[in-house]
């Protein structure tokens, strides 16, 4: 969800605490025109997805290979169980999931309920003839060089309707998986609170927290 992509650039930018304040809601302060996870005011800066996708991996070739990008084929491959959700866990970091307007830290058997309930309700919508649901992968914030600001990339699937539920899967550049899961969300995309979603990007933005 684009929504996400850029609240998950202002949380993450605020919780490094640098020397300059991030953006609020009609704030004038800091970075002031952060662009669906673009890197920089001006629009011309921001890098294209298909230069950001070219020439990486996308880990669909050998088992072994790691993901440098996230791509629908990817996605669709976690939530219908012919790509291992293992490929981007760390399962000592686990994974945030917003789910029914809570958001909380995934672990251990926690942590497979927590997938096996997305995946379905992401297939379901998927599977849904009516509902025209589709996955789209946005790679843009892979390349954010803005100081203090995690890259990540977000693959959504959600009706081209802007309503009805969301599911987001958020992941960031990782040395041993080459991309890992950090976040699943499913929201409504109308009826989900701004409160509820601002805890989301603030629990991704501790992505480097720890499973008890």
């Amino acid at each position: 969800m684009r929504r996400l992509a850029f609240l998950l650039l202002l949380s993450l930018f605020a919780c490094k605490k640098s020397a300059a304040p991030a953006t609020s809601r009609g704030g004038d302060a800091g970075p002031t025109a952060l662009d669906d996870g673009g890197d920089a005011t001006n629009d011309n800066d921001e890098p294209d997805e298909a230069d950001v996708r070219a020439g990486k991996r996308t880990g669909l070739g050998a088992p072994d290979e790691k993901p440098e990008v996230a791509t629908e084929d990817f996605a669709r491959g976690l939530v219908r169980a012919t790509v291992p959700w293992a490929k981007v866990l760390d399962r000592g970091a686990g994974v945030v999931e917003l789910a029914d307007g809570a958001v909380t830290h995934r672990c251990g058997a926690a942590l497979d309920a927590a997938l096996a309930a997305f995946a379905q309700r992401a297939t379901a919508s998927l599977d849904d003839p009516g509902l025209l649901y589709d996955v789209a992968c946005d790679n843009v914030g892979l390349a954010v060089t803005i100081p203090g600001v995690a890259s990540h990339a977000v693959c959504s699937i959600a009706s081209p309707a802007g309503e009805g539920l969301e599911h987001d899967l958020v992941f960031v550049p990782d040395a041993a998986k080459g991309l890992r899961l950090v976040g699943v969300s499913t929201t409504d995309a109308l009826a989900t609170d701004d409160a509820v979603r601002d805890a989301f990007d603030e629990a991704l933005g501790r992505y480097g927290q720890r499973c008890p």
